[in-house]
């Protein structure tokens, strides 16, 4: 699936969009089976999308939630830069894996009295390095990789909303 968006007079429209079913042996359980195949589908469906017309190579990646981990921890009242700390030491304990062979990335999501809630995803480096080679052998540029979930949500709910979604 891609969808390729642009500004508009009126807001956002849609440019481009494809969603094609994946062929057989190529993905299994979230996991890559065979780079090269995968890169030459995603390329033909960029270049004959469903709707409209692509103009960039640039994509946002989302990774599937099977292949990641998503924890929200609670730490103490800190700085930012203390949190940047303390977080590889504390994603030990929630992480099923060895820090070492994880990507992660951490959000403050809010502050209850003396406290802070913090979110904290992670994903597998050989997982993510095998999504970022087949990409690039579809001659794709990466601008961000995230979780399926932080990007609807993203998508779906205003930003600075306050307000129970589900």
């Amino acid at each position: 699936k891609f969808m390729q968006l642009e500004r508009a007079a009126s807001g956002v429209r849609v440019r481009s969009y494809a969603n094609a079913p994946l062929p057989k042996n190529l993905v299994a359980n979230d996991a890559i089976l065979d780079q090269d195949a995968l890169a030459k589908f995603i390329q033909r469906s960029l270049d004959k999308p469903q709707y409209g017309h692509l103009n960039t190579n640039r994509v946002m990646v989302s990774l599937p939630e099977t292949k990641s981990f998503v924890r929200v921890i609670t730490l103490p009242e800190m700085s930012a830069a203390e949190v940047g700390n303390a977080v590889p030491f504390e994603a030990e304990a929630y992480i099923p894996l060895p820090i070492d062979q994880v990507y992660f990335d951490w959000q403050i999501l809010g502050k209850q009295g003396d406290r802070l809630s913090v979110l904290i995803v992670a994903s597998p480096k050989d997982t993510v390095d095998r999504y970022i080679e087949t990409l690039e052998k579809a001659r794709l540029k990466i601008v961000a990789i995230e979780m399926e979930s932080q990007s609807l949500a993203r998508a779906l709910i205003a930003p600075g909303s306050a307000e129970t979604s589900l």
